[in-house]
């Protein structure tokens, strides 16, 4: 999966072990980073730059995060900027986990209340495990919308499944589509 990994450069200070343990962690589980500005950037230069530079970091930052299929924060230390970003995350429609140490949870994840927001405590022995478990949850909250138009008699035929087979018309279709995937020997083949 395409991963957005960020923090506010500030955490870097008490949490720098955490933090290049996160970078680690996502890299040894196969994913790849859309970013990785806060694993390179020094905290004073990070806050001394010109306008210039802070709109383009503003930029690729937004992009980044429109472009990973989950999102993940280090928000043990606290910082408007990080909740900024996963509020950006969360309208973009990305699954967000939200990591933090004992005791350091944010004050405002306890009140969230979208379902792609996934607190996770951890501490570096168990970051791994937990990390793994938070991904497989938030990949099976990245669904995709897929809207389109059908004819009347299509509609009139879901609504009929729906409503005698007791099954939602999402799921019929979906069921249609994966098993024509499975079907699908010369699509098989280009999967390998």
């Amino acid at each position: 999966m395409k991963i957005f990994f960020s923090t506010t450069p500030k955490a870097k200070r008490k949490y720098e072990k955490e933090i290049k343990a996160i970078f680690e962690v996502i890299k040894s589980l196969g994913h790849s980073l859309t970013d990785d500005v806060i694993q390179k950037v020094d905290e004073e230069d990070f806050y001394g730059w010109d306008e210039e530079k802070r709109r383009k970091y503003y930029t690729n930052t937004v992009k980044a995060i429109k472009t990973a299929d989950v999102t993940i924060f280090e928000a043990s230390y606290p910082s408007l900027g990080v909740g900024y970003l996963i509020s950006k995350a969360v309208v973009s429609g990305k699954p967000v986990i939200v990591l933090y140490t004992a005791g350091n949870k944010p004050f405002m994840i306890d009140s969230a209340t979208e379902d792609k927001i996934i607190p996770v405590d951890y501490k570096i022995e168990n970051l791994k495990n937990e990390l793994k478990h938070a991904l497989d949850f938030a990949k099976e909250k990245n669904d995709i919308r897929f809207n389109f138009f059908i004819p009347h008699y299509i509609s009139h035929y879901l609504d009929w499944i729906a409503k005698n087979r007791n099954l939602p018309r999402s799921v019929f279709l979906r069921n249609l589509i994966q098993k024509d995937m499975d079907d699908n020997d010369e699509y098989q083949s280009s999967m390998e």
